[in-house]
């Protein structure tokens, strides 16, 4: 049985759960929309920032 070959997506997390439904082909796409909420969380003076990460998945949809 062959197996289907998945193609990774990067998807936007904040404490471990996704900000939007956007999924992110490129690495650096998804770095770039993580610095803009991180930026936008420092100018509501939100202690979360540090918890903005980047993941790597092959199925986006069962991070939420």
């Amino acid at each position: 049985m062959k197996k289907k070959k998945t193609r990774s997506v990067y998807v936007v997390t904040r404490n471990g759960r996704r900000i939007e439904e956007d999924n992110y082909f490129g690495e650096q796409q998804a770095k770039e929309r993580a610095q803009a909420l991180i930026k936008m969380l420092k100018e509501w003076d939100d202690d979360d920032k540090g918890s903005v990460d980047v993941i790597r998945t092959s199925q986006p949809y069962k991070i939420w």
